[in-house]
């Protein structure tokens, strides 16, 4: 590790919460309080105070606050039980997992539901990807953590619901340019408007990278539309439109231990020889209403298409799919009244449907060579879902839900020179939740919860290890069940604290092992029984006199209760891999009279394993950042300069460790500390 020798990360700590509470307490303000913002990710609508589950709303200088925005971890950092990295590789995109649902990614994300405006951006089979995610236009972000089968069916381990800026009433323009260290560019330009019940908004930029390490460039061009319409009995209509063009994302690879103690910055060898790295264009447009009923009940309809082209360039074979998938969905809720006391009931359809053409070919040096697999897939899911809230009463409310999936995954197989293996693999499962909301007094409240999830195979990790076509029907969907209690506290108008244990016992949990004979593939095993415990933490000061703090930790202890692996290797009590013990996230910042914000943010990653066998220990780390942000008006000109520091202290860290791979490449280093610098113009007509 690589400190400067005038201060160290436990200094700067120390500095941090020995000089917070001198901070004067005389000057409160009381504009907002975060537990009463309403969030909507769990599809009956509650203040967050109100919502019997663990979720966290990040907004405002959370999400920006002079960030660089160039990936969801970023803003991700300080929500406690979440753990997410790969920032700098685009080829792979975000490794997110929410206690541990998601750790087992190598690329993409699995195991988690995303949600942005209300229109899934995971596939019916249960994968997500967030490249064409905009963060500069992201308004806010709801987290719910611990399974919601019982809201959104498969793969629903966490959700992640994005919202996007709305229309504005007044006529606005931006445009920005931002530079950073290693070849970052991007260029950005922006505007929002109403006419009478009509609102738009659109953004266009353009990001490029040249990388820290070799082979490590990247580019990538998105356009983001989204029109608001408010019907006269205050139903409303959102329509979004995403375009995605990336035309470069190089893979630099795993390193081993030696490689990277030589040269972090190099590529690995077969990652220079095969030119690896993807490309990608994807379309994605949305529709999402809500319409009001003389009853006072509701109607939600939703709807939405996903056009994705990838080209994936491995070792030894290129990928190519041409992926279609899309949905209805129908919600219809209603408040009751029993015995006089409130209740509210949901019930819901989702039909989502996924088509696949999936082709490898082999990897000439970087060229596209003969075809050695031609498959199409496709995917069926259909649930039926029903929640109920019922007060009981003042202070005790109870919630429940249950849902129904039933999945059909067919493969078709076209490539028939080795006979034909197409196959059909069907999934069907209940997931029953249930939880407890106590009220106790004006600034605490109490919950209980059980809730169950499962998590099918995705198409990709249906993939048999001889790569021939047809899925490898071994493979089983991994069930869940979360055992949940927590507690939040109003100690002062805008002083929070939140915490919440748990046990999640999880039965065949999808485990991923690289495939000895094809480098950067990965194949996958059940492996019998997991436990996941875990606490999480956070406290938030702020704001006083300007100056406010955040601080969230968490601690997890996931383990293989049962588990022979693939080898025969007897694995029961050896650690989940990817996921740290201890994770700690601290913030202060400050907003000066003048409008200049600046925070100081360090995140603490504590030790975790890289293999199932736990004989490659991943050491703790810091990584530490400064940002600055300054606003200034001239007439109705708006002028913002943003800049930061990323690594501050020159700490060495990976930013991904590749679980389970072979030859030891399990290690992505991160880049030392590097700076970026932001400008903004924009106005209002």
């Amino acid at each position: 590790m690589k400190t400067p020798g005038f201060i160290t990360p436990w200094v700067y700590y120390t500095i941090l919460l020995i000089c917070f509470p001198f901070v004067s307490v005389a000057q409160i303000r009381t504009s907002s309080e975060p537990l009463r913002i309403t969030i909507t990710a769990g599809r009956l609508d509650n203040v967050l105070a109100e919502t019997p589950a663990a979720a966290s709303v990040l907004t405002d200088d959370a999400l920006h606050g002079g960030r660089q925005q160039l990936g969801l971890d970023e803003v991700l950092a300080g929500v406690p039980g979440v753990f997410a990295v790969n920032r700098y590789n685009f080829a792979q995109d975000l490794r997110l997992s929410i206690r541990g649902f998601g750790a087992r990614a190598n690329f993409g994300i699995r195991g988690v539901r995303i949600l942005i405006d209300g229109i899934p951006a995971t596939t019916p089979d249960g994968q997500s990807s967030v490249d064409d995610i905009d963060l500069d236009i992201l308004e806010r972000i709801e987290i719910i953590r611990g399974p919601a089968g019982a809201l959104y069916g498969p793969s629903a381990g966490g959700v992640l619901s994005l919202k996007t800026q709305q229309s504005r009433t007044t006529p606005n323009v931006v445009g920005s340019l931002k530079s950073g260290a290693y070849g970052v560019r991007e260029i950005r330009l922006k505007g929002s408007n109403t006419h009478g019940n009509l609102g738009y908004a659109l953004n266009v930029a353009r990001l490029s990278i040249d990388g820290y390490r070799a082979q490590s460039a990247a580019e990538r061009e998105v356009f983001n539309g989204r029109l608001d319409y408010n019907f006269k009995n205050n139903g409303e209509l959102t329509a979004t439109l995403a375009l995605l063009d990336a035309p470069l994302a190089q893979d630099a690879g795993g390193l081993t231990i030696e490689q990277v103690r030589a040269d972090p910055r190099q590529a690995a060898p077969l990652s220079l020889r095969f030119d690896t790295g993807e490309s990608v264009r994807q379309q994605r447009l949305g529709l999402h209403s809500r319409h009001p009923l003389a009853d006072g009940s509701e109607v939600r309809l939703s709807g939405y298409f996903v056009q994705r082209d990838f080209a994936n360039r491995l070792p030894f074979n290129i990928i190519e799919l041409d992926r279609r998938f899309g949905g209805v969905g129908v919600e219809y809720q209603r408040e009751t009244q029993w015995f006089g006391a409130f209740g509210r009931w949901l019930l819901g359809v989702d039909l989502d449907y996924q088509n696949d053409e999936r082709r490898r070919r082999e990897n000439l040096d970087g060229r596209a060579g003969n075809l050695r697999f031609n498959q199409r897939e496709s995917v069926m899911n259909n649930g039926v879902f029903i929640a109920y809230e019922q007060q009981l009463t003042q202070q005790l409310r109870l919630d429940v839900g249950l849902r129904y999936d039933r999945l059909r995954i067919v493969a078709n197989d076209r490539f028939l020179s080795n006979g034909d293996d197409s196959g059909v693999v069907n999934f069907a499962h209940w997931s029953p939740s249930a939880a407890l909301l106590v009220q106790a007094g004006r600034a605490i409240q109490l919950y209980a919860r059980i809730a169950t999830g499962f998590e099918t195979p995705t198409t990709t990790e249906l993939a048999r290890i001889d790569g021939s076509g047809g899925f490898n029907s071994t493979l089983k969907p991994a069930t869940s069940v979360n055992y949940e209690m927590g507690a939040r506290v109003m100690l002062a108008p805008n002083i929070h604290i939140e915490a919440a244990l748990f046990q999640i016992n999880v039965d065949d949990q999808l485990v991923p092992f690289e495939i000895v004979d094809s480098p950067n593939r990965f194949a996958f095993e059940n492996a019998g029984r997991s436990r996941n415990r875990g606490l999480e933490s956070a406290l938030s000061f702020g704001e006083y006199s300007g100056w406010g703090l955040q601080l969230a930790y968490t601690y997890s202890d996931f383990r293989f209760i049962e588990f022979t692996d693939k080898n025969n290797l007897a694995l029961t009590g050896n650690n989940f891999p990817g996921v740290p013990v201890h994770l700690l996230n601290l913030e202060l910042r400050h907003r000066h009279s003048s409008g200049l914000y600046t925070a100081l943010e360090t995140r603490y990653t504590g030790r975790y394993y890289a293999d199932n066998l736990n004989t490659v220990d991943i050491i703790s780390s810091f990584n530490s950042s400064l940002r600055l942000s300054y606003p200034h008006f001239v007439g109705h000109w708006r002028i913002n300069v943003s800049a930061g520091v990323n690594n501050l202290f020159d700490e060495n860290s990976y930013s991904n460790v590749r679980l389970n791979a072979n030859a030891g490449r399990y290690f992505e280093p991160a880049p030392g500390r590097h700076g970026y610098l932001g400008l903004s113009v924009g106005r209002d007509f």
